[in-house]
């Protein structure tokens, strides 16, 4: 305890100013939130560093559960499972270290104490006993033993797996647009995807429950045990979060909290949420050094506005979304994200403007995702957008669209990108494999059935084909009349495609216009017509997270096996660039 000082008040733990210290074989860094322990670095998060850093200033004595608050909370009322959170926090890193080098002692009705590994705890007054006595005393220590065994596998068994949870949209409560709201949402989700003890439902399936509905309901509809709800409140420039986690199989709410923070400390809140929902689960967040990141929070929140103009997909949109991004760039031009998502928008702003307009934003696009990338090298967004524009099929553009699915390898975006990036390389089998995955972990999403499909109609298996629409398209009679006719061009079957599309282009139903695009250009591939599609088509099913747009070109050659990367078409035909 040399390193520490034992203050004589119950002043507040400020991490910044706290000296580097030792428990047993660690060493505890508070002002970078770090433990070192057998040269491996342990991130806390900074609430849990500061009830560390109040336990071992008082160790071996026992600190108040009112004293831990004023130290760490500044005295604010916070509800007992915030503390309990930190505690159980401290419990899983001491039991992940060997030697375990503390123990967290609860003193029931009173505090905590830390127990340094190898410390003596205050001997207990020795009294003389019977043979018969010591006998018993022995067995009922045993049991105990065995017991906590028994607890301590079990426990272990529930961490092994992952847990599955489904974090529904968060509810706007303030009169403004709701992308705020469901964007910290999504920064949840995404922080929860990326761990390898998590198996997290997509966000489209996961956006169908966004009303009230029974958690048993939802458990069973996305085959998950638990759901993440919440509601956010901005209010100028602070923001009041709450959140909940339940478990599906009972309604029962295992956990909330109420956060009321400036925007500015937003990312440490989603962090914050991120941490609480491993703790009670008995999980280990893996990435949670993620949540130290700071933002502007003005720029933070015009970001989420952003990123729900790029989820809605509409092209006319873009352009706002386009100047929302260059203002956040402006507040903080450190922020990777913004410069990733700035090259997505002018990609869809570019898609209104014709071929030469989009062609026109292509650099400014590569620039701004450089930018991105130089600041954040393991933004997965970042290395699969520049994928894209690489031209997607190239030997480094399948570097980077491997890259970003290694980044996120547990979610529907993530094993999207895998079987993309597979497909590209000519590994059908494997394609296949990772784009049923995509579709399993998010089945109302339409970018694995849609990519799913085209994949194995390029390979020529129409029945396969036609059984992905059968499965996944069940609800709309139009959406599989324009599948069966993509199929049928795709395979080669020019004339039942155009049938279909030319069914469909006489109503007057959303899909008429993308219909009568795709007979077009249909035409123009048989050589029927010299008309050219007049603008990119739009997309065909469900939500609009990949938005199509055309550029003609001559057709490049495979990098591995010499063939044209376009498949069937006329050697001056076109490709699909996907954001």
């Amino acid at each position: 305890m040399d390193d520490l000082v034992h203050p004589t008040t119950s002043a507040r733990i400020d991490l910044a100013n706290e000296r580097d210290f030792d428990i047993g074989n660690i060493r505890i860094r508070p002002a970078e939130l770090a433990v070192i322990a057998n040269d491996e670095r342990h991130e806390l998060q900074p609430r849990v560093m500061q009830v560390l850093v109040a336990l071992a200033q008082a160790r071996p004595s026992v600190v108040s559960r009112d004293k831990l608050i004023e130290q760490c909370w500044e005295g604010r009322i916070v509800g007992d499972d915030a503390l309990n959170r930190c505690i159980l926090a401290l419990r899983h890193l001491a039991q992940e270290i060997n030697p375990q080098p503390f123990a967290i002692e609860t003193v029931a009705r009173v505090g905590h104490r830390l127990i340094e590994n190898g410390a003596e705890r205050e001997a207990a007054p020795q009294t003389s006993r019977s043979g018969r006595w010591r006998l018993a005393a022995a067995a009922l220590v045993l049991f105990l033993v065995a017991i906590a065994g028994l607890v301590f596998w079990q426990q272990r068994g529930i961490a092994s797996e992952s847990a599955s949870i489904a974090v529904l949209p968060f509810r706007n409560l303030s009169s403004g647009e709701p992308y705020f709201a469901e964007g910290v949402g999504e920064e949840i989700m995404g922080q929860l995807a990326r761990e390898p003890a998590f198996r997290v439902a997509g966000s489209a399936s996961a956006a169908q429950f966004s009303g009230p509905a029974d958690p048993r309901k939802i458990g069973r509809a996305l085959n998950v045990d638990y759901i993440l709800e919440g509601s956010v409140r901005p209010d100028a420039d602070r923001v009041r979060i709450n959140a909940a986690l339940i478990q599906t199989k009972d309604g029962v709410r295992l956990w909330s909290e109420t956060y009321d923070r400036k925007l500015d400390d937003i990312l440490e809140v989603q962090g914050a949420i991120g941490q609480a929902v491993a703790s009670e689960l008995r999980r280990a967040l893996v990435h949670s050094s993620a949540a130290r990141v700071r933002v502007n929070g003005k720029a933070y929140a015009l970001y989420l506005n952003a990123r729900g103009i790029l989820r809605s997909g509409n092209p006319e949109s873009g352009r706002d979304a386009v100047d929302l991004l260059r203002e956040v760039i402006r507040l903080d031009p450190t922020f990777a994200p913004a410069w990733s998502s700035l090259a997505q928008a002018l990609m869809l702003d570019g898609s209104t403007k014709g071929d030469e307009g989009l062609v026109a934003v292509l650099p400014q696009a590569r620039d701004a995702v450089g930018r991105s990338l130089r600041l954040d090298p393991n933004d997965p967004d970042a290395h699969a957008i520049l994928s894209i524009l690489l031209g997607s099929d190239g030997p480094e553009a399948i570097a980077h669209q491997l890259r970003a699915a290694a980044l996120d390898p547990t979610s529907g975006e993530g094993l999207l990108r895998l079987g993309l990036s597979h497909q590209a390389s000519g590994e059908w089998a494997e394609a296949t494999a990772a784009f049923s995955r995509a579709h399993k972990l998010d089945p109302v999403w339409s970018d694995p059935v849609r990519v799913m499909l085209d994949h194995v109609a390029q390979l020529g298996d129409r029945r396969a084909a036609e059984a992905v629409i059968n499965e996944g398209m069940t609800d709309d009679p139009m959406i599989r009349q324009f599948a069966l006719a993509r199929v049928a061009r795709l395979v080669g079957d020019f004339s039942e495609g155009a049938r279909g599309w030319s069914a469909l282009a006489e109503g007057q139903t959303r899909w008429a216009s993308p219909s009568k695009l795709s007979l077009q250009d249909t035409l123009f591939m048989l050589n029927l017509s010299k008309d050219r599609p007049s603008r990119p088509a739009r997309p065909f099913v469900g939500q609009a997270r990949v938005i199509p747009a055309r550029i003609w070109i001559t057709a490049p050659r495979h990098p591995r096996s010499g063939k044209s990367g376009i498949g069937r078409g006329p050697p001056n035909s076109y490709i699909a660039i996907r954001t």
